[in-house]
């Protein structure tokens, strides 16, 4: 999940303490929302790895699981470009 500071509130991030792992990704724009912002309402959430290398390598980690993306419209363009240098390094 990736989110703006305007987004950051418990309506619409509590449903998301139902999930047994979330992660949080911090855009690198102003708005984006810090992992501070979300924990008050999702429980159990980690950062995700701040480099696309790292990205990569935590991906290509995971094995018969289910992903589900989502967050601001802004964080498709990077998820985007996440999946495309995962299929294509594969």
């Amino acid at each position: 999940m990736s989110i703006m500071k305007d987004k950051a509130e418990k309506k619409m991030l509590e449903p998301f303490s139902v999930f047994k792992k979330n992660y949080y990704y911090k855009q690198d724009m102003e708005r984006a929302a810090d992992i501070a912002q979300i924990t008050p309402y999702v429980t159990d959430i980690r950062s995700l790895p701040p480099t696309e290398e790292e990205i990569h390598d935590f991906f290509n980690g995971l094995t018969e699981q289910v992903v589900i993306f989502t967050g601001s419209f802004y964080f498709y363009g990077v998820v985007k470009r996440w999946i495309s240098r995962i299929v294509t390094a594969k």
